[in-house]
């Protein structure tokens, strides 16, 4: 991630910032910058991927952005009863980013009451703001949370998210504990090679 090596190689040269301080309670700053910034990268591109699979298995043509056209509406029927459409009007179709996928999830889920997914109505103000820091980060590529800002995201927010995820949706049962469980063979790995 390039973006977040350029920010740690402007704190680092252009902010004097005195890590003695710290006394190795927290990580030094040019370590905090590329973590902070890797996970909001990589929680956000999650949630992206988590959104856009919900939204394909309600039908598939719910994860694309249909080219802007007076046909616009006939390009979708014809999609949708499976008539061929032509290879240079499909060039034009892409998926929708994450903003518009949160929102049209959101919608659905409220319009059509899809009770597996209602547990997210309460979390998409978060994935709001993760897609809003991950915009700051990637393409302003000078914004970092601070180290307790970062921790309330975390402690707040996002953890009480996948929890909530791990409740609702079965296709994530041990979202949390594959992570637990390859920290741990890592730890068990870096004692033995140790």
């Amino acid at each position: 991630f390039k973006t977040a090596d350029d920010v740690s190689s402007f704190f680092h040269r252009y902010i004097n910032i005195d890590d003695t301080e710290r006394k190795g309670s927290l990580k030094s700053a040019p370590e905090y910058v590329i973590d902070a910034c890797d996970s909001i990268i990589h929680f956000q591109h999650f949630l992206e991927l988590y959104v856009k699979d919900i939204l394909k298995s309600i039908h598939p043509l719910l994860v694309y952005d249909l080219p802007k056209s007076n046909k616009k509406h006939m390009i979708l029927y014809d999609l949708i009863k499976g008539n061929k459409v032509k290879n240079a009007i499909l060039e034009n179709v892409c998926f929708i980013e994450f903003s518009c996928a949160y929102e049209r999830l959101k919608e659905l889920i409220k319009a059509l009451k899809i009770e597996k997914y209602t547990f997210l109505l309460k979390h998409f103000d978060m994935m709001k703001e993760v897609n809003n820091l991950r915009n700051r980060t990637q393409h302003r590529g000078l914004f970092v949370l601070e180290y307790f800002e970062l921790d309330r995201l975390f402690g707040e927010h996002i953890f009480p998210f996948l929890i909530a995820m791990q409740e609702y949706d079965d296709n994530y049962k041990d979202v949390l504990e594959f992570g637990i469980r390859l920290n741990y063979k890592n730890q068990l790995y870096n004692e033995i090679s140790t």
